[in-house]
């Protein structure tokens, strides 16, 4: 079974005490893409946790978290991505 960590905004903990309050690695870390930062994607994709940011309201941030490597989006309007 595939498991998420959905990680709020205001979640200023570091990814190593977040996991170990979980106490397991999940399958998908899924932060407010807010918190989205190059040495995060680089702690979740060397541990093989998938990052998926969420919500994703506009063409600008969903073009930059995915040039940054997110593993997905997530979206009240998933119309953009068919957007050029």
């Amino acid at each position: 079974m595939k498991t998420a960590l959905l990680i709020e905004d205001f979640d200023k903990r570091s990814l190593e005490d977040q996991l170990k309050q979980l106490g397991f690695t999940p399958t998908i870390y899924s932060p407010a893409f807010q918190l989205v930062n190059d040495s995060l994607l680089q702690a979740c994709h060397q541990k093989n946790i998938k990052v998926i940011a969420w919500t994703v309201n506009d063409k600008t941030t969903i073009r930059h978290l995915e040039q940054m490597g997110v593993d997905g989006i997530i979206s009240d309007y998933p119309d953009l991505f068919k957007q050029e």
